[in-house]
């Protein structure tokens, strides 16, 4: 049994995202806890200071909008619960409020998986892509993170990233143990050949290792830059899962550079799995 947190902006809730968190509950025969993660940081950062420009008319604006928000959540607490009852999801359900990448990251803390959509965003004006609050919970989580896109499509296949790299070998063991059941769908090792360096490292403990779980696997080199050729190789997949290591750790621990990831994150429309030694 699997404990697998689910994050949610409480704003901003869609009844399709439970959709994708019932599929991987059901995949690792897991239990589903659901956060709804509410900003509470954003009324004081508008506090009035006439220094700032920020007058009492405009503060009260910004009370009056936190206001209709919080109607808006309550009224999406219901939807939530109405949904899971219609769609027959049994769940535990947290309502953390705060700032919302640190509850999310405590979160992690005591989670198997955690699962978010990578346009979950609580910027005011405007965000990047992808987004602020994703990339610091990818860079601060203590569990594997699954990043999924709006319509998530049954997993046929699993890539692996690989570069030889102690992260890339971890999230290729975190994903194995983790998500057993898809040791029986078809496995690819994508080797990028970083440096100039076309031999896949320690390929021959690599192939034993995932001989020993998986019964249909494959090896590829891809040339070039790694976001551009994974993204090449995965265009227009919506039926697989690819695994990276340390996102925005140490230039030792990470897989490659986190402009690089980033472009991962926002070009591929597939599942992207994600964890830290």
């Amino acid at each position: 049994m699997k404990k697998i947190v689910a994050l949610i902006d409480a704003a901003h809730f869609r009844e399709e995202q439970l959709d994708v968190f019932q599929y991987i509950s059901r995949v690792l025969k897991g239990k589903l806890v659901i956060v709804f993660l509410e900003n509470e940081a954003g009324p004081i950062l508008y506090a009035p200071d006439f220094r700032e420009g920020i007058s009492p008319a405009t503060y009260a604006e910004v009370l009056e909008t936190d206001k209709e928000t919080k109607d808006k959540i309550k009224r999406n607490i219901i939807s939530l619960k109405e949904a899971c009852i219609e769609k027959d999801i049994w769940f535990h359900f947290h309502e953390d409020k705060g700032l919302p990448a640190e509850e999310a990251i405590l979160e992690s803390r005591f989670a198997d998986l955690v699962i978010m959509n990578r346009d979950i965003s609580f910027a005011l004006l405007y965000d990047s892509d992808p987004t602020l609050f994703v990339k610091n919970v990818l860079a601060g989580a203590q569990s594997p993170v699954l990043i999924v896109p709006d319509n998530m499509k049954e997993i046929k296949e699993v890539f692996f990233a690989y570069n030889g790299s102690f992260s890339s070998m971890f999230a290729i063991k975190q994903f194995t143990q983790l998500f057993a059941v898809f040791t029986e769908r078809k496995a690819t090792v994508v080797y990028i050949a970083e440096n100039n360096t076309p031999v896949m490292p320690h390929e021959r403990l690599l192939k034993e290792y995932l001989n020993m779980y998986y019964d249909s696997i494959e090896f590829i080199t891809l040339a070039g830059e790694p976001d551009t050729a994974i993204k090449e190789l995965l265009n227009n997949r919506k039926d697989c899962i690819i695994t990276f290591g340390a996102y925005g750790r140490s230039n030792l621990s990470r897989f490659f550079k986190r402009s690089k990831a980033d472009n991962i994150l926002r070009e591929l429309d597939t599942p992207i799995f994600i964890t830290h030694p």
